[in-house]
């Protein structure tokens, strides 16, 4: 059998052999951890944007739920005001119905007061404003003439529904003086 032959050639050309292969070993390693060191920086690099992305999209959020709190502040004051204008105009509303019912109670009352009673021969009429003072037949054919010049509809002062209350008032008298004579 043959012994390996250890002279110092061998043994140096061993080692450097060795050691050569050892160096190409470590700089592979070294490859392989730069390439791996750049693919951590490039995540780290990554996550770090997606960080901050993140963090943008929670500020936005979070600008846009102070704004809508501010929006939904301001409508429910804003509501509120109409709210209450709109209980003070219907509390408004009811009084002047109130007072709109008494003042036509107050106008019917006085339409009565006013509504003249005229007398002919002992028996006693109603007779409305437009004829009042009026006691005979002859009075009301001149009264109903003045005021149909007055009121005709083709007349400037002239009015339709007024000649109308004219006619009926002038037909429910005339027709009462000729009952009473």
């Amino acid at each position: 059998m043959d012994q390996p032959n250890y002279t110092a050639d061998n043994i140096k050309n061993a080692v450097n052999q060795w050691l050569f292969q050892d160096a190409v070993d470590i700089e592979k390693e070294k490859a392989e951890l730069k390439d791996e060191r750049e693919q951590l920086e490039a995540e780290r690099k990554r996550i770090e944007d997606e960080r901050r992305a993140l963090e943008d999209v929670k500020r936005k959020i979070d600008l846009e739920r102070d704004d809508l709190k501010r929006r939904t502040e301001i409508e429910n004051a804003r509501l509120e005001r109409e709210n209450s204008l709109f209980e003070m105009k219907w509390r408004l509303m009811e009084e002047e119905i109130v007072r709109l019912e008494k003042e036509k109670l107050e106008v019917a009352q006085l339409r009565e007061e006013y509504t003249p009673t005229v007398s002919i021969q002992g028996s006693e009429f109603r007779s409305s404003v437009l004829f009042s003072g009026v006691s005979n037949e002859l009075e009301l054919k001149k009264r109903y003439k003045d005021l149909m010049k007055i009121f005709h509809p083709d007349n400037v002062a002239g009015d339709d529904a007024t000649v109308c209350k004219i006619n009926d008032e002038y037909e429910q008298l005339k027709s009462e003086f000729r009952a009473r004579y």
